[in-house]
């Protein structure tokens, strides 16, 4: 059950678990809210806006007409949710993203659901959401969140340390000079990849400053699919030769080795999918929430930092133009890097969850 990014850790979790049980990945919840008696169709993000609005513009009835959205919205997407867990009638459920856990839960309090869930912490934090869930089971990032669930009552069985799960491509990623040489990076190149995650946000806000001050790498750029692709070509235009701009059909994994540095939006995957290749990351455009746990573990860990636009640039320069110091640097994501998350997740609930489930009536299953 993933949403936005999360998609590909639910992805890398099947694949890993495919050989053994029957698996799918559902999206809950599409790009778009149709709402009833209306030809228009609210975008996602157009929709969190309309909320945010109600909630900082309207301070007298905001909370009062956002609750009444929000809770139409679980209704909704619940209704929707229980439909798909009973046509395909699966043993255990696992969650990749805390709002559709969150949805979940509200079958499962309910009785309606009574299968398994497990949920997947994407980020390096625990946010309020995951606590008040009624998952049977946790997979964390770190040791600390692990903690921070058994101080909330959660039974040291039900939580496992596993780190944050990504495509198979990431297991073994390619050295660094076989991916540039596929790339057509030059070898000896001092490199940067931005990225706005899955949803773009940030890509071009940390390319501008970078492109305006003239500093002296490569700038590869991670289009993902709501990229402002428009906005990156006028850039591309107006500065000609310095950026690379790649498409999905290229891998992550490819991309973040020839990288010396990661520049992008702090979201858990983006951070994880980093750190599993040996990149430190400077995090721009962070949406705050769970993203903040993100930021205060790179910080923590020394692995990275929150910068704005002059920062961003201070950072590049010192980090790139030290070879010790960005070696150092790179050791140390690598020795963070968690690259086999999503098989670690599918053992998890193949041999914890699974034979728990499949010990049950079957008449449990909705």
């Amino acid at each position: 059950m993933p949403s936005g990014g999360e998609s590909f850790s639910s992805a890398g979790i099947a694949s890993r678990a495919v050989g053994y049980y029957r698996t799918r990945v559902i999206s809950l919840v599409s790009r778009s809210v149709e709402f009833p008696g209306c030809r228009y169709q609210l975008g996602s993000y157009d929709f969190l806006n309309l909320l945010g609005t109600f909630t900082h513009r309207a301070a007298k009835h905001g909370n009062l007409i956002r609750r009444g959205l929000v809770i139409w919205m679980h209704t909704r997407l619940s209704r929707r949710l229980k439909q798909r867990i009973q046509a395909f009638r699966p043993q255990a459920i696992i969650a990749t993203q805390m709002m559709p856990a969150a949805v979940l839960s509200h079958l499962k309090r309910r009785d309606e659901v009574t299968i398994p869930a497990i949920g997947v912490l994407t980020d390096y934090g625990v946010h309020d959401i995951w606590l008040r869930s009624a998952m049977d089971y946790f997979c964390v990032a770190t040791s600390a969140m692990a903690s921070e669930l058994r101080a909330h009552g959660v039974p040291k069985s039900a939580i496992a340390v596993t780190g944050i799960p990504m495509l198979n491509g990431f297991r073994h990623p390619v050295a660094q000079q076989e991916a540039r040489a596929q790339l057509g990076v030059p070898h000896a190149a001092k490199t940067v990849l931005v990225t706005g995650g899955g949803c773009g946000i940030g890509a071009v806000e940390a390319l501008e400053p970078i492109l305006q001050c003239e500093l002296d790498c490569e700038l590869l750029v991670a289009a993902g699919g709501q990229t402002d692709r428009h906005r990156l070509l006028d850039l591309s235009g107006n500065y000609p030769g310095r950026l690379r701009i790649f498409d999905d059909d290229v891998p992550m994994p490819m991309l973040v080795r020839a990288a010396d540095v990661v520049v992008g939006k702090p979201g858990g995957l983006s951070v994880s999918e980093a750190l599993a290749c040996g990149r430190p990351f400077l995090a721009v455009c962070s949406l705050g929430g769970q993203e903040s746990f993100n930021v205060a573990f790179l910080e923590a860990n020394g692995l990275g930092e929150a910068v704005d636009s002059e920062q961003l640039i201070s950072r590049l320069r010192q980090w790139l133009a030290d070879p010790l110091l960005l070696a150092q640097l790179q050791a140390k994501a690598w020795s963070y890097g968690w690259r086999e998350g999503a098989g670690a997740i599918a053992g998890s609930v193949l041999q914890t969850v699974m034979p728990q489930a499949l010990g049950e009536h079957k008449g449990n299953n909705p």
